[in-house]
C-alpha cells in the first residue's frame, strides 16, 4: 500500500512538472498579439496591425520590440507623410531608450532619414545598426540605398553585393526573392556607365519579369552602339504584342540610329497608328529630315 502511494504522489509530482513546462513554453497572450501584428505587418495591413500594437503599448508588457514595430507601421505605409515620419521617430527613440545597443531601431532610423532624403544621417545610422551589441543586417541594405542617394555608387554596389550573399542559397537561385536588389543594382550600374554589367543583371531577371527588362537591355546595348543586337531585343517585345507603340517607336530610333531610314518609318508610322503622340510626331520628323524630306518634317512638327 505505502509502495502504491507513493508511486501515485510520484506520477502527481511528474505530471505537475509537465504541466508547468507546457505552460513556459506556450506563448502569452502579449506574445500572440505581437506575433498577430506581426503577421499584419507582412501582408500591408498596418492600420490593423497599429490598433493591436498599441493595445500592447498601453499594458506594461510594451518593450523595445513593441515600439519598433510601431514605428515600422508609420515608416512602412506607402503613403507615409512628414507627420508619420516624426511619430515613427518618437517611437523608435523609445524603442533605443528601452535598450541603445537595439540595432533594428537604428536600421529603421536608417530607413526613415532615406524617406526624408538625408542621405547622410542615414549612413550614420546604418553604421550604429551594424556595429552595437544586436546589430542588424539589413542595415547594409539600406545603406547601399543611402550611397545611392548621395551618388556613391562604388560603395552602394559593395553593400548591396554584400546584401545579396546574405539571401538564402535556394533565394539566390530565384530572382523573383531579389527582382528588388537586382533591379536597384542594374540602375547602379548604369550610373557607372557600366552598360556590359547592367546587361548581365537585366538578363538574370528577365526569365522571371518582362515589364520593360528588354526595353532596358536594349537601350544598354545602344549606349555600346550595339544597334543591331538593341533591335533583335526590341523586337521580341513586339513579336509578344504587336500593338506595343512604345516598343515600335524605340525601335524606330535603334534603326535610325543604325541607318536603317525605311525601316524606321515603317516604326514610326506603325507607333503612331497604334497611338497618335506628339512626342512620336516629332521622332517621325526626325526620320523624314534624314531621308531629305523636310516639308513632310515640318508637317509631323507642327502636329
Amino acid at each position: 500500500m505505502y509502495s502504491l502511494c507513493k508511486r501515485a504522489i510520484l506520477c502527481l509530482m511528474l505530471l505537475v512538472l509537465l504541466g508547468s513546462k507546457v505552460s513556459a513554453s506556450k506563448p502569452n497572450q502579449s506574445e500572440l498579439l505581437l506575433r498577430r501584428a506581426e503577421t499584419l505587418q507582412q501582408h500591408d495591413h498596418f492600420e490593423e496591425a497599429r490598433r493591436l500594437l498599441k493595445e500592447l503599448e498601453r499594458t506594461s508588457k510594451a518593450d523595445k520590440r513593441i515600439y519598433s514595430r510601431l514605428a515600422d507601421t508609420y515608416i512602412s505605409q506607402f503613403d507615409a507623410g512628414s507627420s508619420d515620419l516624426e511619430q515613427a521617430e518618437a517611437y523608435l527613440k523609445l524603442s533605443l531608450k528601452c535598450d541603445p545597443n537595439y540595432g533594428t531601431a537604428y536600421r529603421q532610423l536608417c530607413q526613415l532619414e532615406i524617406e526624408r532624403d538625408n542621405f547622410q544621417a542615414a549612413v550614420k545610422y546604418a553604421n550604429l545598426a551594424l556595429s552595437v551589441k544586436e546589430p542588424d543586417a539589413g542595415a547594409v541594405y539600406h545603406r547601399a540605398k543611402a550611397y545611392a542617394g548621395l551618388k556613391q555608387y562604388e560603395k552602394a554596389l559593395a553593400d548591396l553585393d554584400s546584401w545579396l550573399k546574405h539571401i538564402p542559397p535556394e533565394g539566390r537561385k530565384d530572382p523573383t526573392v531579389k527582382d528588388g536588389e537586382l533591379m536597384m543594382k542594374a540602375n547602379m550600374l548604369e550610373s557607372l556607365k557600366r552598360w556590359d554589367d547592367a546587361v548581365s543583371v537585366y538578363r538574370e531577371i528577365l526569365p522571371y519579369r518582362f515589364d520593360w527588362m528588354e526595353f532596358n537591355i536594349a537601350k544598354c546595348l545602344s549606349k555600346e552602339n550595339k544597334f543591331v543586337e538593341a533591335i533583335v531585343e526590341v523586337t521580341k517585345v513586339i513579336k509578344r504584342n504587336p500593338n506595343d507603340d512604345e516598343a515600335y517607336n524605340l525601335r524606330a530610333k535603334l534603326r535610325l540610329s543604325n541607318h536603317d531610314l525605311q525601316g524606321a518609318l515603317g516604326d514610326c508610322n506603325k507607333a503612331i497608328d497604334l497611338n497618335p503622340l506628339s512626342s512620336y510626331y516629332k521622332d517621325r520628323a526626325k526620320v523624314y529630315q534624314s531621308l531629305g524630306k523636310p516639308e513632310l518634317a515640318k508637317q509631323d512638327l507642327a502636329r
